[in-house]
């Protein structure tokens, strides 16, 4: 079980742009409670005012954590920018501003910012939009920023990449750069800078060897492996080998799920565990032999949004109002649906009536206590703390005859 650490006060930040309000500040608890989950009331960000599609009016899609010198910070997809705020205070976020790549829309498409891949502790980051792909510099100090960035045009309608740390070098795998592979294939780089001609020194090709394309949309570093997703929502997993330069060896295909702008694949690494989301339901895999994934539990359904921090598991489906579910996962064979009632329509704190809040991706605090919900027009924070399960575990029927289903997770008064 998670232990819960002391945290640093956060600064009041509110940060404006067009036709977008930011706001971080210490927020109370209000009434707006399930059977264990708390709605926050403050908003860490809203355009709901208007639901018009168009660029000038930005939207969040997903976000992501980082880690930069132990600062942990939240990363979000917003409109055609990513920002950052920093949550080591998770009562009150602070946001920090977003980039200003400025790459602009194809055609009627609004939002062409697909997916960005930053990793902890890294100088660069990557950035995928349809028009082209962006190399950035976040400089090399604990608070990340936009420093430099260049834009390759030729790089277009590459959806995805990924960018990880080994050892003591960073390295880059994506399509379509300078000296890339013509195969297919993404190519692996290692990462020294965001001039691709200069900087991008390349390695080889990741190549599974099925007989089909490897063109990389994300993926995760598992102590010394990674889990790469491909186009074809494949998840990949692959030993790197510490050669000079480092390679790739596949290993295996066991675990699909959409990787573009929002994933349905997510990893807690402090506890090995991996969630997967997709059209048939979602899966909850150990992961302690990041060689040997082993799959412990499904639970049907239709998702493609996934994220993870035990003993808590969020799925959803992105543009769907009310399919968020959540799951104690404290036995990773056993998943009980938590609190479902909360994500009710007739919650004020889902906006069910309002028609530009449908659900985009979630992810979790570092700790597992906080959900970082996007809403497409909002970004929420759902309080998990009240859920944990140690003495709160409420077997409503079917205990004697071993029917788990209707297992719930309830509050101790």
């Amino acid at each position: 079980m998670k232990t819960k650490t002391a945290i640093a006060t956060g600064v009041l930040s509110i940060g404006i742009t067009a036709g977008l309000l930011y706001i971080s500040a210490p927020s109370p608890k209000t009434a707006t409670a399930g059977s264990c989950l708390v709605a926050e009331s403050q908003l860490m960000f809203d355009t709901s005012a208007d639901c018009s599609a168009q660029p000038s009016i930005n939207r969040i899609f997903w976000s992501d954590v980082t880690n930069r010198g132990g600062i942990r910070y939240l990363a979000g997809n917003i409109g055609n920018e990513i920002w950052f705020w920093n949550i080591q205070n998770l009562q009150a976020p602070v946001a920090l501003g977003g980039s200003h790549f400025r790459v602009g829309n194809v055609g009627d498409s609004d939002y062409d910012l697909m997916n960005f891949s930053i990793c902890d502790d890294c100088r660069y980051g990557v950035a995928n939009y349809l028009k082209g792909t962006v190399l950035f510099d976040m400089g090399t100090g604990s608070v990340p920023i936009f420093g430099g960035h260049t834009f390759d045009s030729n790089a277009l309608h590459v959806y995805g990449a990924f960018t990880f740390k080994h050892g003591t070098k960073q390295y880059l795998i994506a399509s379509d750069l300078a000296n890339h592979c013509t195969d297919g294939n993404s190519t692996l780089y290692e990462f020294g800078g965001i001039n691709a001609a200069t900087d991008l020194i390349n390695i080889g090709c990741v190549n599974t060897g099925l007989g089909y394309g490897t063109q990389i949309m994300g993926g995760f570093y598992v102590d010394g492996y990674l889990y790469l997703g491909n186009r074809s929502s494949a998840v990949n997993i692959f030993k790197i080998n510490n050669t000079a330069p480092i390679t790739l060896t596949y290993i295996d295909t066991p675990i699909f799920a959409f990787m573009t702008r929002g994933k349905g694949f997510a990893i807690d690494l402090e506890h090995m565990v991996v969630v997967e989301a997709n059209l048939s339901g979602m899966s909850v895999w150990d992961i302690s032999d990041p060689a040997l994934p082993v799959k412990k539990s499904s639970v049907p359904g239709s998702f493609n949004r996934a994220s993870v921090s035990w003993p808590f598991a969020f799925a959803a489906k992105n543009g769907l109002k009310q399919s968020e579910r959540t799951f104690d996962i404290t036995n990773l064979s056993v998943p009980v649906a938590l609190d479902q009632e909360f994500w009710g329509a007739d919650k004020t704190w889902n906006h069910a009536s309002h028609l530009c809040s449908p659900v985009e991706g979630g992810t979790f605090s570092p700790d597992g206590s906080t959900l970082y919900l996007a809403r497409y027009s909002r970004m929420q924070r759902i309080d998990f703390s009240g859920c944990l399960p140690d003495d709160k575990l409420i077997f409503t029927d079917g205990f004697e005859d071993g029917t788990t289903d209707a297992w719930e997770v309830g509050c101790a008064p």
